[in-house]
């Protein structure tokens, strides 16, 4: 397929049935709400469909949903050729917030895999660089707090 073609393929063709519902975040920002265990064929389908240069995972973003019992995350993704942004959400176990890491098929997701683990505890299987104090001072860490879980004491 041309890469002028492939652009033209909207994104949620491109996830077809990896899709359990879209959202909008604004008229603009299409929000894809996919399962955890399908977040790096997801990725993989959008980086083979637009091409490696054309997709940049900008933010991941965790929210902690503790009423519910869950941390959301969401991969804020410029898709270039589109000059589209989307949205891929997922939500992990509040209990046990594990999900596979992206690093080694788009090694940009560094800064943001660490920021979410030292943030809020999500761990990234597979990311072999994820450290405390990567973003929280050191005595935060020294007391095994994730300051942005809603049930965080200092």
């Amino acid at each position: 397929m041309t890469e002028a073609r492939s652009s033209e393929l909207d994104p949620k063709q491109v996830l077809g049935n990896l899709v359990i519902r879209e959202e909008f975040v604004k008229p603009s920002r299409r929000v894809f709400v996919v399962d955890k265990s399908v977040i790096r064929e997801a990725i993989t389908r959008l980086l083979k469909t637009y091409g490696e240069t054309s997709i940049y995972i900008s933010t991941i973003a965790g929210v902690d949903r503790f009423e519910q019992g869950v941390i959301e995350v969401n991969y804020f993704i410029s898709i270039l050729p589109r000059k589209e942004v989307i949205v891929l959400r997922t939500q992990l176990s509040r209990a046990e917030p594990v999900i596979d890491t992206l690093i080694d098929i788009v090694p940009g997701v560094f800064a943001g895999e660490n920021e979410t683990y030292d943030l809020l505890g999500v761990q990234f299987n597979g990311n072999n660089t994820l450290k405390r104090g990567f973003f929280v001072p050191e005595d935060v860490v020294g007391k095994g707090v994730y300051p942005l879980r809603k049930d965080a004491k200092w």
